[in-house]
């Protein structure tokens, strides 16, 4: 540490330490930075500016914020919004083991404290991802974590209560440039050999990520079936792994008119952005037979939105079929991994 920079200008000002002077090592990279000092915090604050007024950013995600104090996060907050009123903070909201008492820390256990800021929901990522394994119990626990990340993760929903306080806070994802890709995760960790297959689920997933409440995330690539040939901790890799792929791209083009798609729809459609108090107002989630789920929001029209995580069966939908994930002739027909939208 005697050679970075920051400890050069201040000793022992810059990082956080223990009572014995041990540097807190809660990022696991060695040392922490001490966000509470006034002039670091004032650095980095300065910095966020710095990027808005002169490059433009709109907004800034923070790796491991956990590490960061509230009152840094939120300082970078107000004063980003008096420059660009739509600017977005969010980060990772993982309590990591820093020298700073927990409820000081800008993690999601203390989302309450920096309430215009979002976090990456792991229970989302988490429910997504075991239910398109076939090694993967469906039980009551993972159903009720399903439905309740559809509608944000700001209900009570059986023994779960609520992640956050409002649905801006959540960062809906499955994927993102830590741990595996999707396609990756699905060929490796599920033993899917099929391509169509690994399609058809990483389609679906994405499907949930962009109509469920709350800010989508889609990892650069994932549209278009991103490999990191089984590398699930990429930051040391070289570039033949961590490269984007451009002719896998152009192969499957057909990934990226799909993603377009549920872009498109999302704008087009509010029922998929609602507010945190519409969320308890527009929204009903069921069962109505096995594996099937019927999420409908209501806001003006009626969307149904009919997600079949078990086998191929039957429906009776009303309405005019506005999206399906399959595309297949048999309206009636739901097989599994299909996601179909009817709006009456």
């Amino acid at each position: 540490m005697s050679t970075m920079q920051f400890q050069k200008i201040v000793p022992n000002y810059y990082f956080r330490f223990d009572q014995d002077m041990n540097a807190s090592n809660g990022s696991f990279c060695g040392n922490d930075v001490e966000t509470t000092a006034k002039m670091c915090r004032k650095y980095i604050v300065d910095s966020c500016l710095r990027w808005i007024q002169l490059y433009g950013f709109d907004g800034f995600r923070f790796d491991l914020m956990g590490i960061i104090d509230v009152d840094t996060i939120n300082e970078i907050k107000r004063r980003c919004s008096e420059v660009d009123p739509s600017v977005m903070i969010y980060g990772e909201g993982w309590n990591m083991p820093t020298m700073l008492d927990e409820s000081k820390r800008a993690t999601m256990m203390n989302h309450a404290k920096i309430p215009q800021v979002a976090h990456f929901n792991d229970r989302f990522r988490g429910a997504i991802k075991s239910i398109i394994l076939d090694t993967v119990d469906r039980d009551a626990f993972l159903m009720e974590s399903f439905v309740q990340v559809l509608q944000g993760s700001v209900l009570k929903n059986g023994q779960l209560e609520p992640l956050f306080d409002n649905v801006y806070q959540t960062i809906n994802y499955v994927e993102c440039h830590d741990n595996s890709t999707l396609q990756d995760y699905l060929q490796y960790q599920n033993g899917v050999e099929d391509e169509a297959e690994r399609v058809k689920k990483a389609n679906f997933a994405l499907t949930l990520v962009m109509l469920s409440q709350g800010i989508p995330f889609i990892h650069s690539g994932q549209e278009f079936y991103r490999t990191k040939q089984g590398v699930d901790n990429s930051y040391n890799s070289s570039d033949e792994i961590n490269q984007i792929d451009w002719l896998l791209r152009e192969k499957n083009d057909g990934g990226v008119q799909f993603a377009k798609q549920l872009i498109q729809l999302r704008k087009d459609y509010p029922h998929f952005r609602l507010n945190t108090q519409e969320i308890s107002d527009c929204i009903t989630i069921s069962n109505i037979k096995d594996g099937v789920w019927l999420y409908s929001i209501t806001k003006g029209s009626t969307l149904d939105i009919y997600i079949n995580i078990g086998s191929t069966t039957e429906v009776a939908p009303q309405g005019a079929l506005i999206f399906d994930t399959m595309e297949n002739q048999d309206e009636a027909k739901l097989t599994q991994w299909q996601i179909k939208i009817y709006k009456r």
